[in-house]
């Protein structure tokens, strides 16, 4: 019931019913009971959310409230609370009245509230925040809920921390592939400095063959001056 809600308006007198309908139509002091909950009808009252033939637990849950006041027509107000299992104490969604039904009204909640009690409500949250309460998938345990853990995370609850091996093995494996990443780059570096310690001495061994080429073509010249001076004195003195 509505009971314990501290907030509710002093004029609303009944708080047996599930929920409470108060300050619409114009009206500031109305207040209606919209659904009642009922433990003999507990089984028309409560369902899955999920309303496949292979339905899901790990969806959520869906609850209806009949029985509450009349509105005009004599009809009577009926709520449809939907409650999806998240990982958040509460939080709205939407609230409506349905267009095909008169005061009937629908509120979608997200709420760990609705998830399996196979899945473990702990002070961090749902599958204790480290992991996803879904349904099991195998064919032997087709239609078991439990929590999924993250990887690290065991236990029924996913609270505990364990040593996983496939992790271990990733890592191992990431490491190995880091290292022959880094022992591929040293042989590249390696072969650069090579090609270019390759290409410093052929361009020093051409400049060195073109310094030795032009001396020895300047001594060459320097020898024909040197043998032309010497003929062309040799011409002088025989002319005296």
């Amino acid at each position: 019931d509505v009971s314990y809600f501290s907030e509710l308006p002093s004029y609303c007198a009944d708080t047996s019913g599930a929920a409470v309908q108060f300050g619409v139509g114009g009206q500031a002091t109305s207040c209606h009971t919209v659904g009642r909950y009922d433990s003999t009808y507990d089984d028309q009252i409560w369902s899955l959310l999920d309303k496949s033939s292979d339905a899901d637990p790990s969806k959520g849950v869906s609850l209806k409230y009949l029985d509450g006041d009349s509105c005009s027509g004599g009809v009577k107000r009926q709520l449809t609370l939907n409650v999806e299992c998240y990982d958040h104490p509460y939080r709205l969604v939407s609230a409506s009245e349905s267009v095909f039904q008169k005061c009937a009204y629908e509120i979608n909640v997200q709420s760990y509230y609705g998830c399996p009690q196979e899945c473990p409500i702990t002070s961090n949250g749902l599958c204790d925040g480290h992991g996803l309460c879904m349904m099991e998938l195998n064919d032997e345990n087709h239609g078991t809920p439990h929590c999924y853990c993250n990887t690290g995370r065991g236990g029924s609850d996913c609270s505990q921390k364990v040593h996983d091996k496939h992790t271990s093995s990733a890592d191992s494996d990431e490491g190995s592939g880091t290292g022959v990443q880094i022992a591929f780059l040293i042989i590249l570096l390696l072969i650069f400095f090579a090609l270019v310690a390759s290409i410093v001495y052929m361009t020093l061994q051409v400049m060195r063959y073109r310094k030795e080429t032009t001396e020895t073509y300047t001594a060459f010249n320097a020898m024909g001056t040197e043998e032309i001076e010497l003929h062309n004195g040799a011409s002088r003195e025989n002319a005296f």
